[in-house]
């Protein structure tokens, strides 16, 4: 087991590993670097060989990229290493996947069988056009199904594979796009590691939040950071509560108030006493919120979708009259036709560039 200097720069290193750093092994260096004092976070790379180390201001960055390999326990990485491989998901993976599983079954599987398929996969869409329409609403769900619907009734079960196809994956795009964010934003919380003062009988004494107990009393000054839910046994100070509330006014916090973690203590000084040791445990209940609330369908994407919703009528309005002016059903059926395929390319774009900057940017 060796590692490689590649290079290094500003508070930064990146090496590469003599072996393949699963996603059990990068956990496991995780843990090791949020130890680290001088080390601020880890970055791995998609090929499972490079990691860049960041070095926090002041420290040394050769000394505690050494101090930092020296402690990875070969034993430990060894075992690690005999664990079946996990993967994890990507937006390539996901794209790929699911072509190179399309290709497959395009390929190798009878149209018989293809066609029963894609009749089958259709039932799902009639299926929520149709709980759609007892709602007396019309949606693009109703839109998605009609498209689908009239390319079987004219022998184009392609298209209507094709169709469901491109659909499922943006659905499967924007699902990860959500979990990835609120997952990296849940890491990125948890390992944030911060000293905090902590109140021993007379004395104060320096020590890591990750050792901070229920009922510990914490001393907070000016412009500090409040990491823990807590009651103040002391003290008088102005809390700015904007993270969780909006208000940029700050509150005034006395004796016995509540204090809530992820607030900043703008002026004066408190003694709280700790009630939960959760870090961050206000943002994470946010997250927690995010990821089961309905609500979470403010995106400028689904904004789009909404705005389509309320022009499906009109576009089989704009249908029947084209039916009755011209006579032609192959002009009647393409109005709807041509907005879904106008429709569906927002839809997928949108969706796929979401996901890609959901990733990249958490």
């Amino acid at each position: 087991m060796s590692f490689k200097v590649l290079h290094r720069g500003y508070q930064h290193i990146r090496l590469s590993s003599s072996f393949s750093l699963t996603l059990d092994i990068q956990d496991y260096l995780r843990s090791l670097a949020r130890d680290e004092k001088g080390i601020e976070s880890i970055q791995f790379y998609m090929d499972q060989q490079h990691f860049t180390l960041r070095i926090k201001e002041g420290f040394s960055v050769l000394d505690n990229a050494e101090a930092f390999l020296k402690r990875i326990d070969k034993g430990k990485v060894s075992e690690l290493m005999t664990l079946p491989i996990r993967r994890e998901e990507s937006a390539y993976s996901i794209v790929s996947g699911a072509a190179i599983k399309r290709i497959l079954f395009r390929s190798f599987v009878p149209y018989p069988i293809r066609y029963i398929w894609t009749c089958y996969q259709a039932l799902g869409y009639i299926r929520e056009a149709y709980q759609t329409l007892a709602r007396k609403e019309l949606t693009m769900e109703v839109l998605d199904c009609s498209a689908i619907l009239l390319s079987l009734f004219m022998n184009q079960s392609k298209t209507a594979s094709n169709i469901m196809f491109m659909l499922d994956l943006g659905n499967h795009l924007d699902q990860w796009s959500l979990k990835k964010t609120a997952t990296d934003l849940e890491q990125s919380l948890l390992a944030k590691e911060s000293d905090v003062f902590l109140v021993q009988g007379d004395t104060v004494v320096s020590i890591k939040s990750s050792d901070v107990q229920i009922g510990d009393v914490l001393i907070l000054s000016q412009g500090n950071e409040i990491l823990f839910d807590g009651q103040v046994v002391s003290g008088l100070g102005m809390v700015n509560e904007s993270s969780l509330t909006g208000e940029s006014f700050p509150v005034e916090k006395r004796e016995s108030d509540l204090v809530c973690a992820n607030t900043v203590l703008e002026t004066g000084e408190l003694r709280i006493r700790v009630t939960d040791n959760q870090m961050n445990s206000r943002i994470l209940q946010l997250i927690e919120l995010m990821k089961k609330s309905e609500e979470n369908k403010k995106t400028k994407q689904r904004y789009f979708i909404k705005m389509a919703d309320k022009v499906v009528k009109y576009n089989f309005l704009g249908a029947g009259l084209t039916y009755l002016l011209t006579g032609s059903f192959s002009k009647a059926i393409s109005f709807p036709i041509g907005r879904f395929l106008l429709r569906f390319e927002n839809l997928y774009s949108c969706s796929l560039f979401d996901s890609y900057q959901g990733g990249f940017e958490s």
